[in-house]
Order: structure tokens, then sequence, then C-alpha cells
């Protein structure tokens, strides 16, 4: 009797550790599909002068945008007129071994600056738009050293003096985990905390499409208490909050009602058999801005939507993009109520405007 509580025992407990591994490689997101009807907006191309572009981004009545021409930053006020340019290639004080993506913009009482991230050297330089604006050179007040377990560093963003944020993918340097996640680094103590990400798997294995199917976007909110991360290839959406424990989060949205397989093949993988949902994100304090594709990723051009939702997961927006913008990323001004969308593939910035009240 005694030897067959313990055989039941034992079938009950391998049946529960089973039932947590599958719970564990499923998203169990609270499932969000009714956005309103898209409204379909017609854009203007602006900044026409601006070719090689790299990133955007929008931070008070400024437009910041990195290009790969001489001036490598230009600097916009709200009514598209320049107000400067500066920073060139090379290896010199205050020069970028490339032309960087703007990570992160942050506006004070006292100063606007922008964070770029070289990722071979793994510093994080601090820019600050004012002086540089004045002296027509890079203007860098603050340099962050990562860590070198942190060389897998994709998106970062500064939340304050203390601490910064950002996700990583270790399956090249193979340092923590080797999946891509999620970290706290605290520059006073140069330690940093990992938190983890929702991965899709890749069978069978193989690095580069591993680290491929598990692109990501990511957004802070400007007041610095949340964080935002959507996949690519996948319709999921996790929120944290930054005043709470970071492995108490997240809160994960399903943007889909029919997802796919977490797990991929490889060789469909490889033909370019699936689809990307979504290629960028931007954050406000009250809404989360999702550039959706919903589509295969290839030369040809497809329609976008720009998909917005409240950081509790209500739907409140739905914009349709039409295809001949063929937009890759976006940055928001909701003081003026409009968008500027990045296009890659056309080598321009278009702005489309929007009513929120429609």
């Amino acid at each position: 009797m005694i030897r067959s509580r313990s055989i039941l025992i034992l079938l009950l407990s391998l049946i529960i550790f089973s039932s947590c591994i599958t719970d564990q490689k499923k998203f169990n997101g609270q499932i969000i599909t009714e956005f309103p009807t898209p409204i379909e907006l017609k854009g203007d191309r602006v900044f026409e002068d601006e070719l090689g572009l790299i990133s955007i981004k929008v931070i008070d009545s400024l437009t910041v945008i990195s290009t790969m021409k001489k001036d490598i930053i230009k600097v916009y006020d709200s009514n598209q007129h320049l107000i400067s340019g500066f920073g060139k290639k090379g290896r010199g004080p205050n020069e970028f071994n490339m032309s960087p993506v703007i990570q992160d913009g942050i506006k004070t009482r006292n100063f606007i600056r922008i964070f770029t991230l070289d990722q071979q050297l793994l510093t994080l330089s601090s820019i600050d738009i004012k002086t540089s604006i004045d002296s027509s050179k890079v203007s860098i007040n603050k340099r962050y050293e990562l860590p070198r377990e942190l060389s897998g560093t994709i998106d970062i963003f500064y939340v304050d003096s203390t601490e910064i944020i950002g996700t990583y993918d270790d399956r090249f340097s193979k340092r923590l985990n080797k999946k891509r996640g999620g970290f706290y680094y605290h520059p006073r103590t140069d330690n940093f905390n990992t938190f983890p990400l929702f991965n899709l798997t890749m069978k069978p294995y193989e690095v580069m499409p591993a680290t491929n199917i598990n692109a990501r976007s990511s957004d802070i909110s400007p007041n610095r208490s949340k964080f935002a991360s959507v996949m690519m290839h996948y319709p999921g959406l996790e929120i944290f909050d930054l005043n709470s424990d970071i492995n108490d989060n997240p809160k994960r949205y399903m943007l889909d009602s029919d997802p796919p397989s977490v797990v991929y093949d490889l060789n469909t993988f490889k033909e370019d058999g699936y689809l990307a949902y979504y290629l960028d994100v931007e954050a406000s304090d009250n809404y989360i801005y999702l550039l959706y594709l919903g589509n295969k990723l290839d030369d040809r051009a497809h329609q976008t939507y720009i998909k917005v939702l409240n950081w509790k997961g209500k739907p409140h927006k739905q914009y349709l993009i039409p295809s001949k913008y063929n937009l890759s990323m976006i940055s928001v001004d909701e003081k003026n109520q409009y968008f500027y969308g990045l296009s890659y593939s056309n080598d321009a910035i278009y702005k489309f405007e929007y009513n929120s009240n429609e």
C-alpha cells in the first residue's frame, strides 16, 4: 500500500512538472483583437534633403534624425526647419564609429538629451542637444561603459542616474543564458540584473535564425515608469511597470486570436515563410503605438497599420498607412497629433496628421 501510494505521488509530481514546463512554453497573454475600424492616413514627404536615413525621434518640440551623411545628427523644429547638424564618423573624441541609431531621448526642465549606443565599444553616450547645437559639435555629457556580459545589447533606455534598462540577445556571446532577455544596469555600482522575456523556439536550432526569429522592438514611456516590448515574428506584447519589482512583471497581451505556434521550423524560416507582425513600437505616457505589418518581409511595398492601445491593454485607435509609404519606423508627436514614418526602402520620411478625437 505504501509502495502504491509512493508511485501515485511520483506520477502526480511528474504530471505537475510536465504541466509547468508546458505552461512556460506558452505566451499566456490576454487576447486583444478588437481595435477600432482603421482610419486611412495620407502623408507628405518631409526632410527631403536628408538621405541615408537611420532613425528619427521626436523629443518635445524637436525632431532629431540620424543619417549616413556628413553631419550625422540633424535637429529640426516643429515646423520641419533645420536648426543644426553635427557629428561625423571617425575614431577621434566625440566621433562615431558608424552612424548611430537614436536609442532614446529625454527632456527635463534644464536640458534635452539623446542616447546612442556604440555596440562595438559597448558604450552608451548621452548627448546634450542644446550644447551640441550651440557649438555645432557633438557634446557628450556622460558615457556609460556597459559590462562585457551585455555585449549582445539591442535596445537601451535611460531610466534615471541610477538605472538603465535594455534588451539583449545572448546567443552569440553566450555570457548569460543564450536567450533574448532584459536587463537593468546600475551605473553607480557597475552591476546589472537580468529579467526574462518570452522566447520563440527554432527547430532544428541554428544560432542566426534563432536570433532573428526573436527580434523585437522596445520603448520606454517619457515619464520613465513603463517599458513595452513587442515581438516581430509573434503577436506578443510585454509590458513592465518600472515602479514595481521587474520579476513580478510582465503583463502580456496576445494581439491575435489565432496566434502561430511558438516553435518555428528552420527550413520554413529560411525560405521567408513566416509573417512579420510588428516592426516598431513608440511609447507615450498614455499610449503604446505599434507599427503592424502582418505580412512577409521582402522588398515589395506593403500597407501598414498603426495600432494604438493604452498601457492597460485597451485598444484606442487604428490607422491605415497605404503601401506606397512602406514604413519601417515611426515616431509620434501627441501634442501636435502627427506621426513621422521612416521608410528604409524609400529612404524617406513622411508626416501623417491624425485626429485622436475622430
